[in-house]
């Protein structure tokens, strides 16, 4: 392909060439025309000579003849002359055509005494040139003006293209080309497929190189100083001692990586990032042989030999809170979610990994700052995500559930308190699915709402059984749906359509979902009241707006957190906390009821203390749903 200038340089020899030959041409053409006249005018003039013709005969002869421009007719033996016109050279434009051959617009001669001198009109000539010139000439300027724009227009866009295809070389090292790069077609479209064709090639041999780099020479995680996911897969693999045998694994989700990274720029989230990344080193000072990993984009890994399960509990509530913290201290609700599980030896990686996100799931489901320690039987299930949600979606579909109670034993006989309803899963197999991920699992897919609708359902159909039985049941509403406006309408049609069964029912509702949204839940549990369901809050005590929310709502139960139940004896903080909560909720007629009981020493000083229920296995077993009806 040739260059710009040179051809450039061609047209303009090319359209001088031609301009040269239409010269040429009509230069033949004016010489012929010429050379013509100059001999009728040499003719006329021999006869006019012969004959002895006047000057003025002469003249007027030749002007009927040829272009006539001068004449002159001189008599040597008495020195008189006679003159037509004014001798001149040709003055148009075009005259330098006429040196181009033998000058013969002048014709002489002499006879006896007489001398005799005429000139043709050279202007004459040109002048009856100029349209078979100029034409051709017009049309091959107009023709060379046009393809000179086109070459010049094909070279800038060309030179366009090539320094799309230059920067694209030069940013080859980034494996990130220009947009314009797409749109280069025709003779440097090949050029474009072979330079993408390599850039993937080199990004795949650079990606195993690097990999084999990082197992070979592990670096750590510029932002936070955190060794890699390559260095934690390969200590998994190949653990350095007998102490990393077996253990706890935690994975806290970053949740708040995205809204910092909009709101402030990377920068921002990096700050945050790496906040939790020394929240984290700190809070795994104490234990020996403990490890933080940055794994992915939002998450780190923490793994904790020797941890037992208590001691895994007890961190990750640290790190909730400190979670907590954070939130405020970078104006974001919520920080992120821990989960939790325990591994050993011969453990797949991709199978604890599997089971710490749906471990994190189960937290985020709960609400913010929330933990989940995932147990070794849910964890032996071995369903990730997508497999979650069929085996969800499956449940819903068949109704695959059932229930069994629990006695709530009031501490005084004229109390009257209820029995909570337990609602138990089953996959297709009939093989019993946990409670608390199915409900949490089912809040990440969108399907609470559902669940907790056939849960209710298949509930009020069980009461309508015993229409004549007096007895009242609790069910527990999972956060999702009681915040969720359209299930509240739903679950209102249900209750107005069988009042007769409004009134053995108790919902319970667990504070997280008042603390999402109060106004909202007030609203919720006074039209509740309305049609004659009674309210009970659930895992009371877990936030220190915990006795605003009790005097707000005026539910007329609350379950403590058991938290405050364990070990109650021996908590003298934990007693005072209850017997202030007594006397208000006797003001309220509000009753109080202690779950968790799993110890004689706990239920002895509990009832002490005066609540008014005890729920526990020490309590009462849970039972299935067929001995209340016996």
């Amino acid at each position: 392909m040739l260059g710009t200038r040179t051809t450039i340089i061609s047209l303009a020899s090319l359209y001088l060439a031609a301009a040269a030959t239409f010269a040429l041409l009509s230069s033949q053409q004016i010489h012929s025309a010429i050379s013509a006249d100059h001999a009728t005018m040499s003719d006329t003039l021999n006869r006019a000579v012969a004959n002895g013709e006047p000057s003025n005969q002469l003249f007027d002869t030749l002007k009927q003849q040829v272009p006539l421009r001068y004449g002159f007719v001189r008599n040597r033996a008495d020195a008189t002359q006679a003159v037509y016109g004014q001798y001149q050279e040709p003055t148009h434009p075009l005259a330098p055509l006429l040196t181009l051959y033998p000058n013969e617009l002048v014709a002489e001669t002499r006879y006896q005494d007489w001398d005799y001198r005429v000139q043709l009109d050279g202007n004459h000539y040109l002048k009856a040139a100029e349209p078979a010139l100029f034409q051709p000439l017009i049309i091959i300027s107009v023709v060379f003006v046009i393809t000179l724009m086109l070459v010049i227009w094909r070279s800038v866009a060309t030179g366009r293209k090539l320094r799309t295809l230059r920067s694209a070389i030069e940013r080859l090292p980034t494996f990130e080309f220009p947009s314009q790069l797409d749109r280069i077609s025709g003779r440097l479209g090949p050029l474009v497929r072979a330079l993408k064709t390599s850039a993937t090639e080199l990004k795949q041999q650079v990606a195993k190189a690097q990999r084999s780099h990082d197992l070979q020479h592990p670096v750590l995680d510029p932002v936070t100083g955190l060794k890699t996911r390559a260095l934690f897969n390969e200590e998994m693999e190949r653990p350095s001692g007998v102490d990393a045998l077996a253990g706890h694994l935690i994975l806290l989700r970053a949740g708040a990586l995205a809204e910092l990274n909009e709101r402030l720029g990377h920068s921002g989230g990096d700050r945050y990032l790496a906040e939790v990344a020394v929240l984290l080193k700190q809070s795994t000072l104490q234990y020996h042989s403990s490890e933080v990993y940055r794994y992915g984009a939002t998450d780190f890994l923490m793994k904790l030999p020797r941890l037992d399960s208590d001691g895994c509990k007890n961190l990750m509530k640290t790190l909730t809170l400190q979670l907590a913290d954070l939130a405020k201290h970078q104006e974001v609700d919520n920080a992120g979610a821990v989960g939790a599980i325990a591994y050993q030896q011969g453990d797949r990686i991709s199978r604890l990994l599997t089971n710490l996100d749906t471990a994190v799931s189960m937290a985020e489901s709960q609400g913010a700052h929330e933990h989940y320690l995932m147990e070794s039987s849910l964890a032996d299930l071995g369903l990730d995500s997508e497999r979650w949600q069929g085996v969800i979606e499956d449940v819903i579909e068949h109704g695959r559930l059932h229930f069994i109670h629990q006695k709530i034993r009031p501490t005084r006989e004229e109390d009257r308190l209820y029995t909570e309803m337990l609602v138990r899963f089953q996959n297709t197999d009939d093989h019993p699915l946990p409670t608390e991920p199915t409900f949490g699992m089912a809040a990440r897919y969108g399907l609470a709402v559902e669940l907790d609708k056939l849960v209710i359902t298949r509930l009020l159909r069980e009461l309508d059984y015993e229409q004549n039985s007096k007895e009242t049941y609790g069910i527990n509403l999972a956060n999702h749906s009681f915040s969720d406006p359209s299930f509240m309408s739903w679950l209102e049609h249900r209750l107005q359509d069988q009042p007769q069964l409004a009134n053995r029912l108790v919902f319970e509702i667990s504070e997280r979902s008042i603390q999402h949204n109060a106004t909202q839940a007030t609203h919720c549990i006074e039209r509740l009241h309305r049609l004659g369901a009674r309210i009970c809050i659930d895992h009371f005590g877990t936030a220190l707006t915990s006795f605003r929310f009790f005097q707000m709502l005026k539910p007329d139960y609350i379950k403590l957190e058991p938290e405050l139940t364990r070990d109650i004896e021996k908590n003298a903080n934990n007693r005072f906390f209850i017997k202030m909560l007594l006397d208000i909720a006797v003001r309220l007629e509000v009753k109080v009821i202690a779950t968790h009981v799993e110890r004689s020493d706990e239920k002895v000083a509990l009832e002490e203390l005066r609540v008014h229920g005890l729920q526990g296995h020490h309590i009462a077993l849970p039972k299935p749903l067929h001995h209340i009806r016996a």
